[in-house]
């Protein structure tokens, strides 16, 4: 044990000691930019506070931190952009995942290990949001499919 402590989403009151899955590893996945606009001083504070923690349980604690971070380069927002701009939604996102990574290599931020994206991952999210349905945690309303806030356990 390492005495390191985080803080329980479920109860905010409550520390939790940390506890490796495989001894001396941590895998860490964090949600990345949907890629449609410029970068702004929240995507900053999101990554730098990331980057801290890793760099922490990395250099203090001396954990091997694989980083997954995934990449949204589909979604409405985009392709609705890149229909006002008379071009492909996978073209826009390209330069604005370009331009966030001139951004973060600015910032001195490290670059994930992993970085799975929408457009590649397709037939795994469709395949999750099946087997959501399946179990009753999701449902289709209005053309689009929600998670059901009611089905999760107190």
């Amino acid at each position: 044990m390492t005495g390191l402590r985080v803080k329980n989403t479920l109860n905010p009151n409550e520390l939790m000691p940390f506890v490796e899955r495989t001894p001396g590893n941590v895998n860490w996945y964090i949600c990345g930019p949907t890629v449609y606009a410029p970068s702004h001083v929240g995507h900053a504070r999101a990554y730098l506070t990331f980057d801290i923690i890793r760099g922490i349980l990395e250099e203090y604690f001396g954990y091997n931190v694989t980083y997954c971070m995934n990449i949204t380069d589909i979604d409405d927002k985009i392709i609705r952009r890149a229909m006002e701009r008379g071009e492909e939604p996978l073209t826009l996102a390209q330069r604005y995942i370009d331009a966030f990574y001139r951004d973060t290599d600015a910032l001195g931020l490290a670059r994930p290990d992993a970085e799975p994206r929408v457009s590649t991952s397709m037939e795994a999210i469709i395949s999750m949001i099946e087997r959501l349905i399946e179990r009753g945690h999701a449902y289709e309303a209005d053309g689009s499919v929600w998670f059901s806030v009611k089905s999760f356990p107190e």
